[in-house]
Formats: C-alpha cells, sequence, structure tokens
C-alpha cells in the first residue's frame, strides 16, 4: 500500500541501511522523510521514500506545483533530482500529455547550459520529471547573501544562460519563466537553467487569467503582461530583469503586491542601473537597459547579438575578488572558480518547480535539515584522506632519510670493517703465541698473581676486538678465546692444586706407614717413596719458574701489540666519523645551493608568468576595442583600456600600461583636434564651413563630440567612414596651423587609429609606419611610446 507523505504518495519501503555503518532498520511504520536516528551509531538520517524506479532520500525544496527531491536511480546507480508534480495536475490529461511533449523537447536539447532531463513519467497520479542533479549552487542563493556580485561574475552567468535559451529558441522552445531561482550552478561554475514551459503550464492551469502570469511578476515581459505573444525577445527582458537583480541586489522594480509591481512595469521604463549600484561600467548598464526596453523592437532581436555584446564587454573587465566565484582568465576564455569557503560548494540543489503566485515562491530547505550522517561521512573522508597524504609525505620524508643515513652508515662501516681485516690478521698472528702463552699462565696461577695480569690483558685485547666485531654486525672469537683461556686455566690450577695435595698427603700416608711398619722391606718401600717427592715437588717448582720467566717475556711481547691494535681501531672510527661528518656537511651545502638554485629560477618563473599575463590582459583589451576604435569612440576605447590596466600586477606591465593610456588619450586628442578646425571653418565662413570637405563634395557646416553636419544631413561618429576620417586628418592635422609638438602627437595617433582598427592588412601597415616616423621626426620623445604600444612597427 503506498504511503502518503506531508509532500507526496511513495511506495512503501520496509527497511534501510544507516548511512554510516550500513545496519539495517525496520522503517515499515514510520512516516516517509521523517528523521530517525540509527540504533547502533546514532546517525540521524531520512526515512527514505519509493517512487516508480526511484528512491528519494530528501526534499530538497518545494513550491506551488510540486516538490524536488534529491533521489537514486538504482537500475543506473546514479544519484539524480526529482521533481514530483501535486497529484491535481495528474487528474488533467491535457496537462500530463503537454508536460510530457515539453520535457521531451528539453531532453532533446542535450545543451550544457539547459539542465538535462533523464525521463518522464506518472506514479499515483502524481507526474514527475528526472532530471541531473546539480550541487553547485543557485543565483537566487547568491543574491540572497547581500554582498556585490562583481560584473563579469554576473556577465558570464548570463552568457551561459543565454546561450542554453539560444538552443532552445532553435527549436522554438520558449522558456517562459527565466528567473534566479531557475539558474543553477554546476560544480564547475556552469550556469544551467531549468523549467522550460512551466509557465504555460502555470497559465494553462488557472484558466489563463491574468493570475496565471503573477507567478514571479519581477522579471516577466510587459508584452506577457498585456496578453501579446511571447517569443524569445520576452525570455531576453526576464534575463536582463534578472542580470539587474543580480547587479544591484534587488529587482528593477518593486511594490507591496504582485499587482503594484506589474503596474510599475507598465508604467514606466526600468530605472538606470547605476541608480543602484554607482560605479556600474558603462557598458554594463547599456547591455542590462538594452535587454529592458519596454518595446520589443528596441531590445536585443535575438541572441547572437546579445551573446556578442557579451562577450565584448567580459573581455574588458577585469574580474575583482568578492565573496562569490570568480571570473578568470584561462586559455583566452573566461571560466569560473570558487573560492574555500564561500561561493558555490555546500549550497543544496535547489528546487526546480515554477512558482504560481508571489506568495508560493520556492523556499529552500532549512541547513539544519540536511542529513547530518552525510557531513560526518564528508569529515571522516576528509580526515582519512589528510591522515593518508600526512602518511604519504612522511614515509616519503623518512625514506630519503633513511636512505641518506644508510648511505653514511655503509661509508663507517667499510672503514672499520678494513680497520677490522687488520686486527684480525695481527689476532691470527698472535694465537700461538696466545694458546702457549696460556698454557704457561695456567701453570704460574698457582703460586704468583701475574698470571691474572696476563689474563685481564688477552680479555681486554679480545673485547676490543669483539666491540669492533659489533659495529659491523660480525663474528670473532676474540671474546669466546679469552672466556676459554680463564675457564682452561681454572680447571688446570684446581687439577695442578690436586696434585700436590696428592703428593702431601702421600707423604703422610708413607710417613704413618714407616712409623707403624713391622716389616723392614714395607719402611724401605715407603721411604724411597717418601724421599722422591721432595725431587717431584722441586722438578714441579723448576718448571714453574721457567715456564714464569717465560710468561713474563711473552707479555712483554704482547703488549705492544695489543696497544697498537687497540689504537689502530680507534684511529680508524674517528676517521670515519670525520668522513661522515665532512660528508654530511656537504651534502647540506649542495642540498643549500640547489634549493636557492631552484627557488631563484621558480621566482624568475613567476615573475615571468606574471610579466606575460599583464601584457596579455593589455592587448586583450585593446582587442575588445578596436571596434570602438573603428567607430571614433575614442572616449569609451580609452574607458576600457584603463578599467583593464588597472590591476596589473609588475612593474613592466604597469609601465607598458602607462603607455598604453597615454597613447588612447591621443586618439582623444586627435579627435578634439579635427572638431575644433571644424568649429574654426564653420566661424570664419558660416555659410560653406569646410567647403566640400564630405565624400561626394559636401560642405561640413558643424561638428560636436556626437555627430558631423553637412548641409543636408547628420552623421554620427560610428558612421563616419574611414576614407572621410583620414580627409580629416590630411586637411586639418599635416596641413593645419600647429606647432611640431602637437603635430607629431597627433601623427602618433593617426597611425595608432589605422593599427587598430585596420592594422591587418599590407596597406594599413605601410601608412602606420609612415605616420610614425613623421611623429618620431617632430617629437623624438614618442619613441618609447611607440616601442610599448606599436612595438611590430619599425622606427627607421
Amino acid at each position: 500500500m503506498a504511503i502518503s507523505s506531508p509532500e507526496i504518495i511513495t511506495d512503501p519501503m520496509h527497511e534501510t541501511a544507516c548511512i554510516k555503518c550500513g545496519h539495517l532498520m525496520d522503517i515499515s511504520d514510520l512516516p516517509t522523510f521523517t528523521q530517525i536516528a540509527c540504533p547502533e551509531c546514532g546517525v540521524q538520517q531520512s526515512v527514505p521514500g519509493k517512487l516508480g524506479a526511484f528512491v528519494l532520500v530528501e526534499l530538497l525544496g518545494k513550491g506551488g506545483m510540486g516538490a524536488v527531491y534529491r533521489g537514486h536511480d538504482v537500475g543506473l546507480n546514479r544519484w539524480v533530482a526529482v521533481k514530483v508534480m501535486q497529484s491535481s495536475f495528474g487528474g488533467n490529461p491535457e496537462f500530463v500529455e503537454t508536460f510530457r511533449r515539453e520535457a521531451q523537447a528539453a531532453a532533446a536539447l542535450n545543451h550544457p547550459n539547459i539542465v538535462q532531463i533523464y525521463s518522464f513519467g506518472v506514479a499515483h497520479g502524481q507526474p514527475y520529471l528526472v532530471m541531473e542533479l546539480l550541487e553547485g549552487g543557485r543565483l537566487d542563493h547568491m543574491i540572497a547573501k547581500g554582498e556585490p556580485i562583481n560584473e563579469a561574475l554576473a556577465l558570464k552567468i548570463t552568457a551561459d544562460v543565454a546561450e542554453g535559451l539560444n538552443a532552445a529558441a532553435a527549436i522554438s522552445l520558449i522558456h517562459g519563466d527565466v528567473k534566479p531561482e531557475n539558474i543553477l550552478l554546476d560544480n564547475n561554475g556552469v550556469a544551467k537553467v531549468v523549467d522550460f514551459g512551466l509557465a504555460q503550464f502555470k497559465a494553462t492551469t488557472e484558466g489563463g487569467t491574468a493570475k496565471g502570469i503573477w507567478g514571479t511578476p519581477y522579471y516577466i515581459a510587459p508584452e506577457k503582461l498585456r496578453g501579446h505573444p511571447a517569443d524569445a525577445r520576452s525570455d531576453i527582458y526576464s534575463l536582463g530583469g534578472t542580470l539587474f537583480h543580480a547587479l544591484a541586489l534587488k529587482p528593477p522594480f518593486e511594490g507591496e503586491t504582485p499587482m503594484d509591481v506589474v503596474k510599475a512595469r507598465l508604467k514606466t521604463a526600468a530605472p538606470p542601473l547605476r541608480n543602484s549600484r554607482p560605479g556600474i561600467h558603462h557598458e554594463v548598464e547599456a547591455i542590462v537597459g538594452r535587454m529592458l526596453e519596454v518595446d520589443p523592437q528596441k531590445r536585443y532581436p535575438n541572441y547572437n547579438s546579445l551573446l556578442s555584446d557579451l562577450r565584448r564587454v567580459l573581455a574588458l573587465l577585469t574580474p575583482v575578488q568578492d565573496h562569490n566565484p570568480q571570473i578568470t582568465k584561462k586559455g583566452g576564455k573566461f571560466v569560473m572558480t570558487k573560492k574555500k569557503g564561500n561561493g558555490l560548494t555546500g549550497i543544496t540543489h535547489p528546487s526546480q518547480s515554477g512558482s504560481l503566485a508571489h506568495s508560493d515562491v520556492v523556499e529552500p530547505i532549512h541547513e539544519e535539515k540536511k542529513k547530518s550522517s552525510r557531513k560526518a561521512k564528508i569529515i571522516l573522508w576528509s580526515v582519512l584522506g589528510g591522515v593518508a597524504l600526512l602518511a604519504a609525505i612522511g614515509w616519503g620524508i623518512s625514506y630519503k632519510m633513511s636512505q641518506a643515513q644508510r648511505s653514511e652508515e655503509a661509508k663507517e662501516k667499510a672503514l672499520v670493517a678494513k680497520a677490522l681485516k687488520n686486527a684480525d690478521q695481527i689476532l691470527k698472528e698472535l694465537q700461538p703465541i696466545a694458546v702457549d702463552f696460556s698454557n704457561r699462565m695456567i701453570l704460574a696461577g698457582m703460586w704468583t698473581s701475574n698470571a691474572q695480569q696476563m689474563v685481564s690483558m688477552v680479555a681486554t685485547g679480545s673485547a676490543v676486538l669483539s666491540d669492533a666485531a659489533e659495529w659491523v654486525g660480525a663474528s670473532s672469537n676474540a671474546a669466546a678465546m679469552a672466556v676459554s683461556v680463564t675457564q682452561f686455566m681454572t680447571g688446570t690450577m684446581g687439577r695442578a692444586n690436586a696434585e700436590l695435595k696428592g703428593m702431601l698427603d702421600e707423604v703422610v700416608t708413607q710417613r704413618m706407614v714407616i712409623v707403624t711398619a713391622t716389616n723392614s722391606g714395607i719402611a724401605t718401600a715407603a721411604l724411597a717413596s717418601v724421599t722422591n717427592i721432595p725431587g717431584r715437588v722441586v722438578t714441579l717448582h723448576k718448571s714453574v719458574s721457567d715456564e714464569m720467566a717465560k710468561i713474563q717475556k711473552g707479555g712483554e711481547a704482547i703488549t705492544p701489540l695489543l696497544q697498537k691494535l687497540r689504537k689502530g681501531i680507534a684511529a680508524a672510527v674517528q676517521d670515519s666519523a670525520e668522513a661522515a661528518k665532512r660528508t654530511a656537511a656537504e651534502k647540506a651545502e649542495q642540498e643549500k645551493l640547489e634549493a636557492e638554485r631552484r627557488a631563484a629560477e621558480k621566482a624568475e618563473s613567476e615573475k615571468q608568468a606574471k610579466i606575460q599575463a599583464d601584457m596579455t590582459t593589455i592587448e586583450t583589451s585593446r582587442k575588445a576595442c578596436a571596434e570602438l576604435v573603428q567607430q571614433h569612440k575614442f572616449t569609451e576605447a580609452l574607458e576600457g583600456v584603463e578599467l583593464a590596466v588597472r590591476n596589473l600586477e609588475t612593474p613592466e606591465g604597469k609601465a607598458k600600461g602607462k603607455q598604453t593610456v597615454k597613447a588612447y588619450k591621443l586618439l582623444v586628442e586627435l579627435k578634439t583636434a579635427i572638431i575644433e578646425g571644424i568649429k574654426a571653418d564653420v566661424k570664419a565662413n558660416p555659410e560653406t564651413g569646410y567647403r566640400f570637405g564630405w565624400l561626394g563634395n559636401k560642405d561640413i557646416l558643424g561638428a560636436d563630440d556626437t555627430k558631423v553636419v553637412t548641409r543636408d544631413a547628420h552623421y554620427t561618429w560610428n558612421t563616419v567612414p574611414a576614407a572621410q576620417m583620414m580627409r580629416f586628418v590630411k586637411y586639418y592635422i599635416e596641413k593645419g596651423d600647429m606647432n611640431r609638438r602637437d603635430q607629431a602627437q597627433h601623427f602618433f595617433a593617426v597611425a595608432l587609429y589605422i593599427h587598430e582598427a585596420f592594422g591587418g592588412n599590407e596597406k594599413a601597415k605601410a601608412q602606420v609606419a609612415k605616420y610614425l616616423k613623421d611623429a618620431l621626426r617632430g617629437s623624438p620623445s614618442l619613441e618609447e611610446m611607440g616601442k610599448a604600444v606599436l612595438p611590430d612597427v619599425p622606427l627607421n
């Protein structure tokens, strides 16, 4: 059985998995989209509902016609936005069929500036659209922040929307409800328009009365209010009202009620944008003013004309920093960027509804209603990502350090191993002496302490070898040999003591035999045995004395060798430490020099990149102003160049920018000199003025900053032919009565005029070179300006 939520009717779901821990939760009896807590981990989440093949996870926004949900396309495993209309619309077969046809038309566009339509369906009497999910933000949310949106950003969004509307107009599809709520942005800052045709649906469902057009009275075109047919120019008007709102932070017309807004629009023209935003660029204000013309005939005739002006003015604007997404230049194109903590990220997917009345304007769902579990996931993955990154960096540093340390230790061990090899050779030579020496010590140890001293000397030397062996992880039997000598000596001393004790016991025993003997034969034998014992003892004593002398002599021989061995090992260790220290110092010095070199190269590269960026800014502004120069709008061209060079960063860029501005000022002075010359002729000869001065042999009877007057016509400066401009130059500049310096500056302006407006052909290049040479002959100080502004023109 279907379940009715506060917004729509959905199919029941019996269980859902926790978005954090995956625990399955029973949701059979819970209303759709209410908040529940996971019994395992406690994370708050929304109860999902099913609509057709889509699982609706949370409500994103709602309005008079329906609501928009974040949904999951189970079949294709992707996230989508599902716009579900009220069930009352589903009861109107004509509406459903019209809605379906419009959805098919919009889906066929497949344009990067139009929200893509995936599918259309009806479930439980509720028509619904499935669209791409955009989470980069919405224009009305950006406006609601109350912070000024820079001109470049506003024009970039407008150009994106115009591209989408132009594609729709190509198949005769009119949007009908262009407004900030219907302009969405993806995560790359690309603007897209949504809700094609819903304005017509609203009017149809409300009987075609005036009430049907009150959904968004701030932006609707006047002809639609009068009931006249709408076309692409009506959408251009609505887009102009949207652009006005984005720049002024308020719509062009306001009132206490929707009817007041409608009346204001019908009675008066849109106010100048400068009234709400002083300092706005005059070209931007002109674009908005033309889009908001009451008479459709005075508006832009089509989107191509509008886009041409938008692109031209975008090239003049330098992006500025604010709290919104910015426009930057990459590869000669303007692209959207985002600032951390502001801009487009973190904004809930917008409502995609079309509102029925002013009070039904879609309200965004409050931030606190977002899933806390989604936030927890984002935080968790961010932390894990940060830890992984730090671990990777730490491993890399540790690996580099351990690699260097192992290299240094290997060098030290190689030196010690060499010393040990020499020491082992000495030990091999000492081993026969040590064995003989030890044997002698065993005997000497029964009567003298010198034996123990010799053992200690051997043990000390063996310990040195043992310590050295441990440095390189090698094995040595030196320490083991010392232990064995000591143990052997102890055992032998015990046996010698036992032998002596035995002889004494034998003396005592034989003495008792003699004392108690009753047989002379036995006594004689015992006496003989006792008599032999002193001789044996004397022999043992003599032998030990001889051995002791040999031990002392051997000790004198081995002691210097052991001392030499210890000194050799100590010297090798010291040499190794000093070598390691020198190597470390040399390595540190090399790394320092390399770091300084890389830093210098990086600084120079960054400097050159900034210089190139400044030069590109200057050249781009000049190209954008070329059309203004062709139309003899020198003041407007000067303003465009001044605006572009305002934010140059490098001394080189500022120097060239300064020379460029000075050169464009000479264009303004050239035009002023020509106008003053015409006025002087008219004053001297009121009837004829500049006689036959106009092409076709017409007399010129006046001129000002806006026009040139002949006997039978007025010509605005933008209609003055280039040939006529050059006639003015020859008459008033080349033949004019002026000082040499002023004439030279005017010649420079003429060279710049020809270069900017017509510099692409060979004839024009020759004219530029001629006037530049004339300028430098009259004023050599202009050479610096020539190198900066006309670098491709030979100066001699």
